[in-house]
C-alpha cells in the first residue's frame, strides 16, 4: 500500500511438438515411352517443420503398377514389366503418400508424361496379289499394308525388287499397279515376286517378299474401260458415279455387265447397259476415303469374261460439326489472368477444316477463350471465389469455314483455396 515494488526475470521452455507435414512436390516427371526398369522419372520431396524428421514415401497410386517409389527418398522409378506406350497414354497420374515419425499424413496427385519415341516399324503386309495376263498399265494388283506403332507416322513404299519392271508401288499408298511396258503372260510364268520396302520418318526399314499371281484370260473381248467416276460425298442411291463399257470384235454380241468387286457394297452396275450407280445404303466419306476401286467383270455370250479395277473419287462436301467437347474444367479460386481452364474440342468430318471458337456465354466476364485453338483461360479483372460460387458454366461456339455451328455448355469447377486471415482485431 505503500508503493513499494519488486521485479523478478522467469524462463518459459518452449515443448517440441511433432508437427505435421506441410508440403509435398515433384521434380521431373516426364519419362520415354519403352523406358527400362529402373529408369528415373523424378523425385517427391516433402517439407516437415520438425528438425530431423524422418519421412516414408510411398505410392497410394501407382498407375497400375508402372511405378515404384524410394521409401527413403522420394525418387520414382519404372517399375518391373511396366507398359509405357505413349500412343495408348501420353500420360499416367501418381498419387504419393509421405509420412512423418508422429503419424502425420500428406498425400498428392502428380502427372507423369510419356514421351513419344519413334519405333520400328512391326509388320508388313499385302492384300490382293492376283493380276489378269496381258492387264493394262496402272491395273490395281494389291496393297501392302505396314503397322507403325507411332500415331500419324509417314510410312514410304518402294519396290526393292520389282519383278523386272513388271509393277510399280505407289510410295504413299503401298498400292501395286502394273507398269509401263510390261509383259504379263500366265503361260509363261504364273506368278512372280516382287520385294516390298517400306520406310518410316526416323528411316526405320522393313523387307517383305510377296507373290503375285498372273492369272489367265481368255482373250476374246479386247477392251473394258470406264468414264466418269466422281460421286459426291453422302450422294442418295441411285446417282449415277459412271459407266464401264467393253469393246468385243464380235458382231452383235450380247455383253453383260457385273462387279467382281463392289467397295464392300458401295456400288451396283446395270448389268445391259454397265452404268454404275451408287447402292442403296452406301456409305460414301470423303473424309474416310477419297476414292474407291471397283472391279467390273464383262461376259460375252460365249463365255469370254473381262475384269478390270477402276476408281471412283469421292468428291469433298463440307459437311457439319458433329461434335464439341471439353477437356479439363478447374481452376483454383483467385487464379490469375490468363491462367489455363481447360480446353474446347471440336470435331468435323472435313480434312483440313478451319475451326474457329468463341464462348456464346463467358460466365459474365470471367473466362475469354482462343479462336484456333479452343483453350479457355481466366479473363482479365476476373473474380474467381469458391465461397460466393463453387462453379460457373460457359457456352462454347465453334464454326467452321462453312458457316455451321455447334453450341455446347460446360461446366469449370472453382477449387477452393486456403486464404490468408485478413484482420485480428
Amino acid at each position: 500500500s505503500a508503493g513499494h515494488e519488486r521485479i523478478e526475470k522467469f524462463e518459459i521452455h518452449v515443448g517440441d511438438v511433432n508437427e505435421t507435414i506441410t508440403s509435398l512436390t515433384f521434380d521431373g516427371g516426364k519419362v520415354a515411352e519403352n523406358a527400362a526398369v529402373g529408369t528415373v522419372v523424378g523425385q517427391a520431396s516433402a517439407a516437415d517443420p520438425d528438425q530431423n524428421e524422418t519421412l516414408k514415401y510411398s505410392l497410394e497410386y501407382d498407375a497400375d503398377g508402372r511405378f515404384v517409389i524410394d521409401a527413403a527418398t522420394g525418387v520414382i522409378t519404372v517399375a518391373d514389366a511396366a507398359v509405357l506406350d505413349h500412343e495408348a497414354a501420353s500420360s499416367h497420374v501418381v498419387a504419393v503418400k509421405v509420412t512423418d515419425s508422429g503419424g502425420h499424413e500428406r498425400v498428392e496427385k502428380f502427372e507423369i508424361q510419356v514421351a513419344d519415341v519413334n519405333e520400328a516399324i512391326t509388320s508388313l503386309s499385302f492384300t490382293g496379289g492376283k493380276v489378269a495376263e496381258d492387264a493394262a498399265v496402272g491395273t490395281v494388283v494389291g496393297q501392302a499394308s505396314a503397322t507403325d506403332p507411332d500415331q500419324n507416322e509417314s510410312l514410304k513404299y518402294s519396290l526393292d525388287y520389282d519383278a523386272d519392271g513388271r509393277f510399280v508401288i505407289d510410295a504413299a499408298t503401298g498400292v501395286i499397279t502394273v507398269a509401263d511396258g510390261a509383259v504379263l503372260d500366265h503361260e509363261a510364268n504364273g506368278s512372280h515376286v516382287v520385294a516390298v520396302k517400306v520406310t518410316d520418318s526416323a528411316g526405320h526399314e522393313r523387307l517383305e517378299k510377296f507373290e503375285i499371281q498372273v492369272g489367265d484370260v481368255n482373250e476374246a473381248i479386247t477392251s473394258l474401260s470406264f468414264t466418269g467416276g466422281k460421286v459426291a460425298e453422302n450422294a442418295a442411291a441411285g446417282t449415277v458415279v459412271g459407266q464401264a463399257s467393253a469393246t468385243d470384235p464380235d458382231q452383235s454380241e450380247t455383253l453383260k455387265y457385273s462387279l467382281e468387286y463392289d467397295a464392300d457394297g458401295r456400288f451396283v452396275i446395270d448389268a445391259a447397259t454397265g452404268v454404275i450407280t451408287v447402292a442403296d445404303g452406301a456409305v460414301l466419306d470423303h473424309e474416310a476415303a477419297s476414292s474407291h476401286v471397283v472391279a467390273v467383270k464383262v461376259t460375252d455370250s460365249a463365255g469370254h469374261e473381262r475384269i478390270e479395277k477402276f476408281e471412283i473419287q469421292v468428291g469433298d462436301v463440307n459437311e457439319a460439326i458433329t461434335s464439341l467437347s471439353f477437356d479439363g474444367g478447374k481452376v483454383a479460386e483467385n487464379a490469375a489472368a490468363g491462367t489455363v481452364v481447360g480446353q474446347a474440342s471440336a470435331a468435323d468430318p472435313d480434312q483440313n477444316e478451319t475451326l474457329k471458337y468463341s464462348l456464346d456465354y463467358d460466365a459474365d466476364g470471367r473466362f475469354v477463350i482462343d479462336a484456333a485453338t479452343g483453350v479457355i483461360t481466366v479473363a482479365d479483372g476476373a473474380v474467381l471465389d469458391h465461397e460466393t460460387a463453387s462453379s460457373h458454366v460457359v457456352a462454347v461456339k465453334v464454326t467452321d469455314s462453312a458457316g455451321h455451328e455447334r453450341i455446347e455448355k460446360f461446366e469449370i469447377q472453382v477449387a477452393d483455396v486456403n486464404e490468408a486471415i485478413t484482420s485480428l482485431s
